[in-house]
């Protein structure tokens, strides 16, 4: 892992990411074929190894389709309106203890609800950190709504929410193999989450009134607990547990 500068003025920054990640700075063009490089200049941009052959990871809020989607509100992601419980009068509190790259979470508080995103990877919440900061120029919503925790969700102090939601990483099965390359960058960096159970017993003692996991329409309940209700798409399903 390096941080690497593409510009004389992007150097302090890489020096301030390097020294938090304890990793070493160094020049753009000087970065090795195997290393992975997070590059400072007007936004972050996360480079996997070259030999890997997939795309930078650039987490945006304000442009292409997750811009477009967030300009839509709540008719940009229904099934996940739903599954929390939102509605206009009063949107629910929201603590989403694998925040990943803050799609869903920032869906969430465009509709209106306010959102604490937890995130263990310290790559990842860097991404993500750097990408609500430059929403948040644009957005006036974005730092009354989301807070950010560069956290385990298993090690740290979390408060209660009305609706905990849970999006562990799993490995691929079969055909769920052939996803996006962005995603396959995505599980190459993270891995996925061993300890799923655990989160989720962690997001049930959180929940004032809801816990959400996100799950493949076709995959087993997470922690081999049954669900109350579902809301399934056509790829997706959203189980649904009451608070304890």
């Amino acid at each position: 892992m390096a941080a690497a500068s593409d510009a004389p003025e992007a150097a302090e920054h890489a020096d301030r990411l390097a020294a938090r990640l304890g990793c070493p700075r160094i020049e753009a063009n000087a970065v090795p074929e195997e290393a992975w490089c997070l590059q400072t200049g007007d936004r972050l941009t996360l480079f996997p190894p070259a030999a890997s052959k997939l795309p930078s990871l650039q987490p945006d809020f304000l442009r292409g389709p997750m811009g477009h989607r967030l300009r839509r509100g709540r008719h940009a992601a229904p099934m996940l309106a739903r599954a929390c419980a939102v509605n206009a009068g009063a949107p629910p509190s929201v603590l989403d203890l694998t925040a990943g790259l803050g799609r869903d979470g920032m869906l969430l508080a465009a509709i209106g609800c306010r959102v604490t995103l937890v995130e263990r990877h310290p790559l990842v919440a860097l991404l993500l950190e750097d990408a609500l900061a430059r929403a948040a120029r644009e957005l006036d919503w974005v730092p009354q709504r989301v807070r950010l925790i560069p956290a385990d969700a298993l090690d740290c102090e979390l408060q209660p929410a009305e609706v905990v939601y849970l999006d562990p990483m799993f490995p691929p099965r079969g055909k769920q193999a052939l996803v996006k390359k962005e995603m396959q960058l995505f599980h190459r960096l993270v891995g996925h989450d061993e300890d799923a159970d655990a989160l989720f017993e962690r997001g049930r003692q959180l929940a004032l009134k809801r816990l959400v996991v996100k799950r493949p329409r076709k995959a087993p309940p997470l922690a081999g607990m049954r669900p109350s209700g579902r809301i399934e798409g056509k790829t997706t399903r959203y189980d649904l547990y009451p608070a304890t």
